[in-house]
C-alpha cells in the first residue's frame, strides 16, 4: 500500500540512536516536501546493526507521533466495514464506487489516486496553511504528485487483482493473513516504498538521473536510512488498515484504499505546522511541531 513520510525528525532528543548526520530531512509535512541531504547514503562509520537500530528508532518515534490520527482513520475504516455488511441503506454508495472502479479500470485507478492523494491533498494544504496563496512550487508539487500517485494507483490496482487470483476473494483468517503479509512484507518494502522514495529523490535532485544514482551508490545505507524508517512507522498504520480493506470485495478495495490514503494525507497536513509558521513562533526552524493531539 501507499506510504508517506510521516512527520518526524532525526534530531529529536527522543531518538538517541540518531546523533550522526541526518539521513532524511523534513521540509514541511508531505512526501513532496522531504529534503534529501547532499550525502544521504554516506554513513561509513555506522555498521549494519547501528544502521538498523537507528532506523527502527526513527520509525517508532514517527509511529508514536502519528498514533492518534492513525487510530482515528482505522476506526473510520472499521465503521465502513461494519456499514457495508450490516447497513443495507449504504449499499448504493458502495455500489457506485464499485461501478466506477469496474467501468473505469486502470484509468479510474490513475485519476482517482492522482486527483485525491496527489491533487486534493496539495490544495488542502495550500488553503489551510497559506490562505489559498498559490505559488509555482505548489503547482509543481501538485502536478508531480498527481503523476506519481496516479501511477501508484495503477500499481495498487494490479496488485489487488493478483492478490485475489493467488489467495481468492474470501474473508477467512487464512486469506486475510496471507494478503496482509504479502502486501506489507513483500510488495510494500520491495516495490511500493522504494518506487515512491526514488521518485521523490529524483525530483529533489532536479530530475537528474546522475545525481540520483550518486545518492544510491551505497544502496545498503540508502535503503536502511531512507526507506526503512518510513516503512516501520507506516506498518503500525497500514497493517491494521489493509486487513480491513481486504474484508471488502476486490472491486471495492482500491477505492476505499484511496479514501484512506487521502484522509491520512490531509489529516497529517492539518496536524503538522508548516515551516513558514515556525519563524514567527520563536521555535527552532529545523524541528517539526505537531498539534497537541499528536504529541507523545
Amino acid at each position: 500500500m501507499l506510504f508517506h513520510f510521516s512527520f518526524y525528525s532525526n534530531k529529536q532528543a527522543g531518538v538517541p540512536a540518531c546523533r550522526h548526520a541526518d539521513s532524511v530531512k523534513i521540509g514541511r509535512y508531505h512526501l513532496s516536501k522531504v529534503k534529501f541531504p547532499a550525502r544521504a547514503a554516506d554513513q561509513p562509520s555506522l555498521g549494519t546493526s547501528e544502521l538498523v537500530l537507528r532506523s527502527l528508532r526513527l520509525g517508532l518515534n514517527a509511529a508514536r507521533a502519528n498514533f492518534a490520527p492513525a487510530v482515528l482513520i482505522q476506526l473510520l475504516m472499521l465503521s465502513l466495514v461494519i456499514s457495508y455488511f450490516y447497513l443495507p441503506a449504504v449499499k448504493p454508495i458502495f455500489g457506485v464506487l464499485t461501478e466506477w472502479n469496474v467501468q473505469g479500470g486502470l484509468f479510474f485507478s490513475f485519476f482517482a489516486m492522482g486527483i485525491t492523494v496527489g491533487g486534493i491533498t496539495e490544495i488542502f494544504s495550500v488553503y489551510l496553511h497559506k490562505n489559498g496563496r498559490w505559488t509555482g512550487e505548489d503547482l509543481a508539487n501538485m502536478s508531480f504528485n498527481f503523476v506519481v500517485f496516479g501511477l501508484l494507483g495503477v500499481m495498487n490496482s494490479v496488485f489487488y487483482q493478483i492478490q485475489a487470483y493467488l489467495f481468492g476473494t474470501g474473508r477467512s483468517v487464512e486469506v486475510l493473513a496471507a494478503k496482509t503479509l504479502v502486501d506489507q512484507f513483500v510488495y510494500t518494502p520491495f516495490l511500493s516504498n522504494p518506487t515512491q522514495t526514488l521518485a521523490f529523490l529524483w525530483r529533489s535532485e532536479q530530475f537528474s538521473f546522475r545525481r540520483t544514482v550518486e545518492k544510491m551508490r551505497q544502496f545498503r545505507q540508502f535503503y536502511v536510512l531512507t526507506v526503512l524508517p518510513v516503512l516501520v512507522s507506516n506498518w503500525l498504520f497500514w497493517i491494521p488498515m489493509v486487513v480491513l480493506i481486504y474484508c471488502f470485495p476486490t472491486s471495492l478495495q482500491l477505492p476505499l484504499g484511496i479514501l484512506a490514503c487521502a484522509i491520512w494525507s490531509m489529516l497529517l497536513t492539518a496536524l503538522v505546522q508548516p515551516v513558514g509558521a515556525r519563524a514567527t513562533s520563536g521555535e527552532e526552524p529545523d524541528k517539526l511541531t505537531v498539534s497537541d493531539s499528536a504529541e507523545t
